[in-house]
């Protein structure tokens, strides 16, 4: 039982140190579909890896509806379920003649394989809710399906009928929350044949498991065309395939230990892990065949797990077939072991559980120990280690997350989430917008406000210490944006503060991060620093050059303490004009003032045919020109012919997308820059179509400001 209950808490820590508002991996294309121009109905039922998963999108919506979609809900969604499963689990092994003694082994011996941290990733990333959903549902309707037969039909035929429609619901939301879900409709029907319920309730049951599936494929158009594979070549890749995947909750837990022993098992791991599943499936065969000859005395609850324990077979089988491309390795990552845990923990309980006689006392005791043993590897020897990794990952993935509220891109630093940066695009401008996911918290809105409205800055001395060491371009044409370092400590608390703020020299908040990294050579200077994650990095808007200060928020979440300051260099991304393709249809230039069809006396024309927009500002005066709608398709560049006056200082550019107010895009012309290059915009491949529009400014910073721009043009390759 302790290790049942060590096993359940560190997986809850493990599951909130881990999270994070920012979606991860699959969730991506989720919120892609979910913003994509398709119907509700659509968006429920578009398959997912050659899934239907309308119920995790359910979900998902109900996340966003109720829990600014922070993922909170469908994490605690996912340890509700697993739990369920357990109580399950006992509910089904144990029997009223079982002593206090055994329950608790039971119970114990169930927490410890269903929590073990081998699945770990299923406890921790939001979309895994899917993984552990079809589980507890194809489990749950198996049980109410046992719990039917324990009514008399004809003395409670009302408490059997709603157990049969609590059976029948969920083994729709199975079906509902992935292909393998399936597989329950068949077993349905053997059991309720081996429980000898009425033919009426086999007849519903059987025309379901009929009808279920031909819905399931009905219009069921993959993305790749399905091909027949070659059965006596690919057989031996299958059942290898099937038996690693049932022997993978093993798998992680031998290296782990094996490694500490000074043995590198890890070119056998594949071998191992499909040597445990042929174990496992030997052990299924006798447990199977002994029931069998014990038909009439079988307990409901045992028959019911041997249906389960087939149920896990069968959806390793129908994974071999589904992942048949892939390598053999996959079948031992972390989100596939839950199955595997399910099922060892079925064999475990069908043994334990089972009715001791004076003959076979001594081995039913080795066998509680061995299984004792078992939820040792499995829940116990990786749990802490797991704990702290999921501690580590939340803390890399903070600097994508303060990336993504600042508006800083980076599509390296991006990627580390999702392997497309450009699909990320569309999420993240729907989350800023809507206050959702990581922007759920007030203060992400405030980039762009004056410093003062929200905190107080406070004159050094102070108790915060640091320095901001360094600060370069990252110069992309999409939202250009810088990196900085530096570091961070708090005196009084005795720790690094929960954040550092950036202001401009106008003191306008440019952006946020926090401490994540270590700092050696300062905590070598200062062994008095106990935290060693002291170091930060930001990512912050760039495009302008400008003069920038970072703050340390003190305790109170209201006072900044300075801790240095920095000059960030601007980008300007330009095309050569040689570059310059056909000219971007349906623009329109709208401008407040004093712009002109013709460029300065003896200013030359580009080396293109353009038509030609021009301003001759002087010092005293500013001027805005608007240049749209422009049409920007997904992984497409196009560029604006620019030429300026050889002193002009103040020409600022910017890309916005209407519909959202956002500036996808600024730069300042450098001073002298009079040939007429292209300065660049790309649409990141992944991203929606864009419509844009250009603003060109003159702030008058100049004496001899001028700026001549020329109609949108496509850049060729």
């Amino acid at each position: 039982m302790l290790i049942g209950l060590f096993s359940l808490s560190t997986m809850i820590a493990a599951g909130y140190l881990d999270h994070t508002r920012v979606p991860r991996q699959d969730s991506w294309d989720l919120w892609f579909l979910r913003l994509s121009p398709m119907d509700f109905w659509t968006f429920l039922f578009t398959l997912h890896n050659g899934h239907r998963i309308p119920i995790p999108r359910l979900l998902y919506l109900a996340d966003e509806k109720f829990f600014h979609a922070e993922a909170w809900a469908l994490v605690w969604c996912t340890f509700l379920s697993q739990f369920a499963t357990c109580v399950i689990f006992y509910r089904l092994a144990r029997s009223k003649n079982s002593t206090l003694a055994l329950r608790i082994t039971i119970f114990g011996l169930t927490l410890a394989f269903l929590f073990g941290a081998p699945q770990w990733i299923n406890f921790t990333s939001s979309l895994q809710v899917c993984f552990m959903f079809v589980y507890v549902t194809s489990i749950g309707a198996l049980a109410a399906l046992t719990k039917c037969a324990g009514h008399s039909w004809l003395e409670h035929p009302w408490n059997s009928g709603l157990w049969l429609m609590a059976a029948i619901v969920m083994a729709l939301l199975a079906v509902g929350t992935s292909a393998t879900g399936v597989l329950v409709w068949p077993l349905l029907v053997l059991l309720a044949c081996f429980l000898r319920l009425p033919k009426a309730v086999i007849g519903v049951l059987l025309g379901l498991m009929i009808t279920v599936p031909l819905a399931y494929l009905h219009n069921y158009r993959p993305i790749k065309p399905a091909v027949a594979p070659d059965l006596i070549s690919t057989t031996p890749d299958l059942v290898a395939f099937a038996l690693a995947y049932l022997g993978s909750a093993f798998n992680e837990p031998l290296m782990y230990f094996t490694n500490a022993m000074g043995i590198n098992w890890n070119p056998y791991q594949v071998a191992l892990a499909v040597l445990a599943g042929a174990v496992g499936i030997i052990w299924f065969f006798h447990i199977l065949l002994t029931t069998l000859g014990e038909a009439h005395t079988v307990s409901r609850g045992r028959l019911t797990l041997l249906h389960i324990a087939a149920f896990l077979v069968g959806s390793a089988a129908l994974s071999s077939v589904g992942r048949l491309q892939y390598s053999i390795i996959t079948a031992l990552t972390s989100r596939y072991t839950t199955p595997s845990v399910l099922f060892w923990c079925c064999l475990f309980l069908l043994t334990v559980s089972r009715p001791v006689v004076n003959d076979n006392k001594r081995s039913h005791y080795r066998l509680r120990i061995a299984a004792l043993c078992a939820a040792v590897l499995v829940g116990g020897l990786i749990q802490l280690p797991k704990v702290a990794y999921a501690f580590g990952t939340e803390r890399y993935i903070r600097d994508e997350e303060y990336a993504m509220i600042n508006g800083a891109y980076d599509p390296n630093l991006w990627q580390r989430l999702y392997y497309s940066a450009g699909r990320m695009i569309p999420s993240i401008s729907y989350f800023r917008k809507n206050h959702l996911a990581m922007f759920s918290r007030n203060w992400t809105q405030w980039v762009g406000d004056p410093a003062t409205q929200h905190f107080r800055i406070v004159p050094k001395p102070c108790d915060c210490v640091g320095a901001w060491e360094s600060g370069s371009s990252l110069a992309y044409s999409f939202r250009p944006s810088t990196i900085s370092q530096g570091w961070a400590y708090d005196q009084h608390l005795k720790r690094a503060p929960k954040m550092i703020v950036f202001t401009d020299d106008e003191l306008r908040i440019l952006g946020f991060t926090t401490c994540t990294l270590g700092n050696a050579n300062v905590t070598a200077q200062h062994p008095e620093f106990p935290d060693v994650f002291i170091g930060w990095v930001a990512y912050l808007p760039g495009g302008v050059a400008k003069d920038a200060t970072a703050y340390a928020v003190l305790e109170d979440g209201k006072s900044l303490c300075p801790l240095g300051s920095m000059h960030l260099p601007g980008a300007y991304a330009t095309a050569p004009a040689s570059k310059a393709g056909s000219e971007v249809a349906g623009v329109v230039a709208k401008t407040d003032q004093g712009w002109a069809m013709s460029p300065p006396l003896g200013f030359g024309n580009p080396p293109y045919a353009t038509p030609i927009l021009s301003s001759y500002q002087l010092r005293s005066s500013t001027g805005e020109l608007r240049l749209g709608p422009v049409k920007v398709s997904s992984g497409s560049s196009i560029g604006l012919p620019v030429a300026i006056g050889p002193g002009a200082k103040g020409i600022r550019l910017s890309v916005v997308n209407p519909a959202l107010k956002e500036v996808l895009s600024v730069a300042e012309v450098p001073a002298g820059s009079t040939a007429w290059d292209l300065w660049r915009f790309d649409n990141p491949p992944g991203d929606f179509d864009l419509t844009i529009e250009y603003v060109i400014q003159d702030t008058g910073k100049g004496p001899n400001d001028w700026v001549v721009v020329g109609m949108p043009r496509t850049i060729k390759p």
